[in-house]
């Protein structure tokens, strides 16, 4: 026992030992190491105290200055400015350097800072005092901004003093040049281009979906002290943003706008909106909305008054206004959903041409209504015996009814997806809506829902949807994804990217499209668009009366399909108008006669070629409307709007009615989807088209 505890006391006392012994050299090495390095330290402080001075001051910022990138321009495809960024100035002073020039004397009675004060006084109409106060206030400082956003006008005449031999005195005097975006057309297509904010952040339309592209990167300008004391001024140039050059016609985007704002003094109405695209590609040509606004200038509240009271206005908070001005912002084409009506039917008859479920030819017998479950859904008019093509002319329920019929649930949902109907476009543009959540699925759509949504009720859709699947249905089925650009260049004009046509599905057959393109003829030589005839030229197109929900309220969205010419489209129209400030509201007439406004000035422009027209072939312009109900001349601004037209002799007088009022079923699937027997008799009964 005793040994064994000797032998650990004998072990303990090595271990200490030799822990001790390695300690020991640790610190010793550590502190020979910081003996030298204070040595060092030392030394360099004694010896090389100006060098590391010098060395010091050379890695000191002496002034630093931002150097401001340009955004990027927008432009139409013609090259005409629709956005771009005007070159201003700030003035930036130097107060220590101004107030160190007086020290150096320019000539017998003048010093540098005398010379230097004058001229700010002179170009800059800042006076001594206020001068005086700035250097006071700022003496050690290099950079102080004593004025912002100069024009070129405004600092022109300084520039040229600058370079004069009596401006090689001025000192501490520098022109910081900025952009400020700029909009030369003032409201046009303002919702397809958009508005900047501060920091070049894009608002609405093109500027915000194309915001990382038009903008660039700053640069900076550095001052500093070299080793011999001189200042010595580096620069990191600025990067500027690329420019986009759009599908927008500029003159087209004109046309469009001042139809739009001739029907809204003349006729009124909550808003239209107009949409114009090329057939063979989906590129959009001009967008407007009636509640339009200058980009210049689009927090102005005067514009709240197109949707508020003056009395609303004035007790409305900071908040809620600028939640009026977004209303005002907002791109109804692309963000609105409504249920299309009429407009939809060309749809339908392609679909079960498509599937062989009809013929051209092939006739239906219209008897004023047709009993669907336990409805009676109402027609126009007992029309008899037609024709598809007179069903699509004479806007006829009882034939599309009977059609979908035999189409059915599956094939119908099928082709209302083939279209794009509630599904994204993919149009360049932000906002767009989708509306897939109202629109029916071949699970939950009954018979009754089957038959109304063959018209263009019972579901909604946005007006990009509706118009880039009636131009596929025109253009011989292809489909393309709708756009707002078509090129991207760099700063320097060299092209960055191009956007072609993208070509997403096929719709239809060439043969469909041709026959649906003559049904779409004979509804302006003869049917329900018979007010958008233009001498000279073959055009094709269809109407739509849309009750509002909720039913019997008296409010209707009017809409009018158009392109021309009728065998080869060049161009697609498209208008509609909520709720038209006349009573009754369905007078789809107005909508016909603003498209053949439109028409009437683009196809010349655009060139479209005339075809010859007899004597005998002319005719005059019956606006009728789709409910079948002729347009009376009442003496005001709204029936002189029918009437002045430029280049045919209209008559209201000898307006035959073709159809009568329109009744149909309907569900109010654009509020929220439900079941047909959810569907009241009322509604049944009293849905007008």
């Amino acid at each position: 026992m005793t040994n064994r505890s000797d032998k650990q006391k004998r072990k303990k006392r090595r271990v200490n030992a030799r822990m001790l012994k390695r300690l020991a050299i640790v610190v010793f090495c550590v502190f020979g190491v910081y003996i030298a390095v204070v040595v060092a330290l030392a030394n360099y402080q004694i010896k090389d105290t100006d060098t590391y001075k010098k060395s010091a001051l050379t890695r000191q910022d002496y002034s630093s200055q931002t150097l401001y990138y340009r955004r990027g321009d927008i432009l139409d495809r013609k090259g005409s400015f629709l956005a771009t960024s005007k070159k201003i100035y700030n003035l930036v002073l130097e107060p220590k350097n101004i107030i160190e020039s007086k020290k150096f004397k320019a000539d017998d009675e003048h010093t540098y800072q005398d010379i230097t004060i004058d001229a700010i006084d002179k170009y800059f109409d800042i006076n001594k005092s206020e001068l005086e106060d700035v250097l006071n206030e700022n003496p050690n400082s290099f950079y102080y901004v004593a004025k912002t956003k100069l024009t070129y006008e405004d600092v022109c005449d300084y520039l040229d003093y600058a370079k004069s031999d009596e401006g090689k005195y001025l000192r501490g005097i520098n022109l910081e040049e900025n952009y400020e975006r700029e909009y030369p057309n003032g409201s046009a297509g303002c919702h397809l281009i958009g508005y900047t904010s501060a920091g070049n952040v894009g608002n609405w339309g093109m500027e915000q979906q194309y915001n990382d592209t038009l903008n660039g990167t700053d640069g900076r300008r550095y001052r500093y002290m070299d080793e011999s004391g001189a200042i010595v001024t580096e620069m990191k140039n600025a990067t500027d943003g690329n420019t986009i050059v759009s599908t927008i016609d500029l003159n087209i985007q004109n046309i469009v706008d001042k139809q739009v704002k001739k029907f809204m003094s003349s006729v009124g109405a909550k808003n239209v909106s107009v949409l114009v695209m090329d057939p063979n590609n989906a590129e959009i040509l001009a967008m407007s909305n009636s509640k339009s606004y200058d980009l210049n200038d689009p927090y102005n509240e005067e514009y709240l008054q197109m949707i508020s009271s003056d009395a609303e206005i004035a007790v409305a908070s900071s908040e809620a206004k600028l939640q009026a001005l977004n209303e005002i912002w907002r791109n109804r084409a692309i963000s609105d959903t409504y249920e299309p009506g009429s407009t939809f039917k060309p749809f339908t008859m392609c679909a079960a041409l498509e599937e062989g479920k009809t013929y051209d030819g092939e006739e239906y017998y219209c008897g004023g209504k047709l009993h669907v479950g336990d409805w009676d859904i109402k027609c126009h008019n007992a029309d008899g015996t037609i024709t598809i093509k007179q069903a699509i002319a004479k806007s006829c329920n009882v034939t599309m009814m009977q059609i979908n019929e035999k189409l059915g649930a599956e094939t119908f949902t099928k082709y209302q997806s083939i279209f794009g109907f509630g599904q994204y476009t993919g149009v360049d543009l932000p906002g767009e809506a989708s509306a897939s959540s109202l629109i029916y699925n071949a699970e939950n759509i009954g018979p009754t829902d089957l038959a109304i949504n063959s018209f263009g009720q019972g579901f909604n859709c946005t007006m990009i949807q509706l118009a880039t699947g009636f131009c596929s249905l025109i253009n011989g089925g292809d489909y393309y994804q709708p756009h707002v650009v078509k090129e991207i260049r760099n700063s320097e004009g060299g092209t960055v990217e191009t956007i072609d046509k993208k070509l997403m599905k096929k719709t239809v057959s060439k043969s469909t499209s041709k026959l649906i393109r003559s049904y779409l003829k004979e509804v302006v030589d003869s049917g329900t668009g018979t007010g958008c005839q233009i001498p000279g030229y073959e055009i094709g197109g269809k109407t739509g009366t849309a009750e509002k929900l909720p039913r019997n309220n008296g409010k209707y969205l009017l809409s009018f399909i158009s392109f021309a010419p009728y065998a080869n489209p060049e161009v697609m129209v498209y208008v509609t108008i909520d709720e038209i400030a006349l009573s009754p509201q369905d007078q789809t007439s107005y909508a016909v006669h603003l498209a053949r406004n439109i028409l009437s000035d683009l196809l010349p422009y655009m060139g479209i070629e005339q075809v010859k027209v007899k004597d005998e072939d002319e005719q005059k312009v019956v606006n009728v409307n789709e409910n079948g109900t002729a347009v009376s001349d009442t003496g005001d601004k709204a029936s002189d709007y029918l009437l002045n037209t430029d280049d045919i002799s209209d008559t209201t007088d000898n307006a035959v009615s073709e159809n009568a009022d329109p009744n149909q079923a309907t569900t109010e699937a654009n509020q929220a989807q439900v079941t047909e027997a959810q569907v009241t008799e009322a509604v049944a009964t009293e849905a007008i088209q």
